[in-house]
């Protein structure tokens, strides 16, 4: 009998062994399950910045060019306000230092 009860315990540690090998294993396929899964959202994430980074350049591209139009318009108005002033300016500095006096006058 002494030579047949190690079999058995052999046996059962074998069996447990396996199942313990087994539940690794399909502790491992579900661990490689989620870090597909998480990949995959990832990658998706990835996707999305990628797309809101073209979005956000196209914008900020138009935006500096409307930017761009307005400073120009303010500064046509500033300066050809400028200029204006100055040529008016210049006609009464010149029509009153007797510049602008009619022809009968002179007569």
């Amino acid at each position: 009998m002494s030579s047949e009860e190690p079999k058995p315990d052999k046996a059962n540690e074998v069996k447990e062994k396996v199942a313990a090998v087994k539940q690794e294993m399909l502790n491992n396929i579900t661990n490689a399950i989620d870090r597909g899964e998480n990949l995959d959202h990832m990658d998706q994430q990835a996707e999305d910045l990628s797309n809101n980074a073209r979005q956000f350049s196209k914008t900020s591209s138009a935006l500096k060019r409307a930017m761009c139009c307005k400073n120009l318009k303010w500064a046509i108005l500033f300066y050809g306000s400028i200029i204006i002033i100055l040529i008016i300016i210049i006609v009464i500095a010149v029509c009153t230092s007797g510049g602008c006096k009619k022809e009968d006058e002179n007569k």
